[in-house]
């Protein structure tokens, strides 16, 4: 295989850079990067006319890999075609698994069959690869099987190492939150920023841990001291981050929810969310949490079946406008139950007429019910 620095490698390379370039305005220096492209593909013509060449397969694949969960589909098909070419590459199978991975991310079962006997394989191929051994306990554990101990044995591993997007400590903290304990996946946080306290991903990475220990329904209120280190480093993350901080300003408001400054900044920060010109995709994660925030954090049932309607009539199928679909329908009834029982707690009285009177006051229709 060539290396990846000539030959068909480049033309993927050159191919961005030109359309980057033309994207930024900038025509001349876009043309002389499709004159590098034409004379790649002189020197290197394609294996037939239905065909390009393995790495620029890879290349392809690799790139659409970036740009979201709707371009997953496609680029694992551009690794299948690479590795049916190519079958020794031991990269482009563990991007192509890893791929898998990102598509079935929402599954609560993860990779089956095939997928998963791929997955094994690419394991036992690539086994310094700490990223995957991460990704790889994550589906154990989706499939029932216990991985404190493997987890626990790779953080020692993840940590002795460089920090970035592929050193696997992202997966690993939400190994640790989901399948092993939220506090120890805070702790492995912690550890991990002190070893590199200016690392801006991994306060990124430490900021999500925290926010899954605080909103846990499942473990004990958190103390306000770790509420506030939560509510600071969102920020800090936020000010590193502030052309991509949409998802951590939600995240923000999740941790606010919960501390004792009350409700009011996260209203704030949502009535500012909700004020943006956003993409459609955008609007529909918004308008999903949003309603989650205000069923669960201001038991408004009302608004919150409104806006996850208004995520729902969005036309981009995803986790989100699902999650949606199913809280605007079938779930309704379940959440009349949960308000009646919240304001009957609130307001400590108990007498049936209260309780009637509350579900009328939430919505007429659904008092026969009770």
């Amino acid at each position: 295989m060539r290396e990846p620095d000539e030959g068909p490698w480049l033309l993927v390379n050159y191919g961005n850079q030109a359309w980057l370039h033309h994207r930024q305005g900038e025509e001349a220096e876009s043309r002389a990067c499709l004159s590098k492209v034409e004379a790649l593909m002189e020197e290197y013509p394609s294996p037939s006319e239905d065909e390009l060449h393995p790495e620029v397969y890879a290349e392809k694949a690799w790139t659409l890999r970036n740009f979201g969960r709707k371009k997953q589909r496609l680029a694992a098909d551009y690794y299948q075609r690479a590795i049916k070419m190519q079958p020794d590459v031991m990269e482009w199978q563990t991007s192509y698994v890893l791929g898998l991975t990102s598509l079935f991310k929402h599954s609560d079962t993860g990779l089956e069959g095939d997928d998963w006997e791929k997955m094994r394989q690419a394991k036992e191929q690539d086994p310094e690869n700490l990223y995957l051994a991460a990704r790889y306990l994550q589906q154990l554990a989706k499939k029932g099987e216990s991985v404190k101990d493997e987890a626990r044995e790779l953080a020692t591993r993840v940590l002795r190492n460089p920090v970035g997007s592929y050193s696997g400590i992202k997966p690993l903290i939400r190994v640790y939150s989901f399948y092993v304990s939220t506090d120890e996946g805070v702790k492995l946080a912690a550890e991990a920023l002190e070893k590199h306290p200016d690392d801006r991903y991994l306060k990124r990475c430490a900021a999500l841990g925290y926010k899954w220990r605080i909103t846990s329904s499942t473990d004990s209120r958190p103390e306000q001291s770790m509420i506030q280190r939560a509510i600071l480093l969102h920020e800090e993350v936020i000010s590193l981050y502030p052309h991509s901080s949409f998802v951590k300003r939600m995240d923000l408001a999740s941790v606010y929810a919960k501390s004792n400054q009350g409700l009011a900044e996260s209203d704030q920060i949502y009535r500012e969310l909700l004020a943006r010109d956003l993409e459609p995709a955008e609007t529909q994660v918004l308008f999903n949490n949003y309603a989650k925030y205000l069923n669960y954090e201001r038991w408004d049932w009302q608004r919150s079946i409104k806006y996850h309607m208004k995520a729902a009539e969005i036309p981009i199928d995803s986790f989100f406008r699902q999650s949606s679909i199913k809280n605007s329908g079938e779930d309704s009834r379940q959440k009349t139950g949960q308000n009646v029982q919240r304001n009957r707690r609130v307001s400590g009285q108990t007498g049936r007429a209260t309780v009637f009177q509350t579900a009328m006051d939430i919505n007429p229709q659904e008092a026969i019910h009770i």
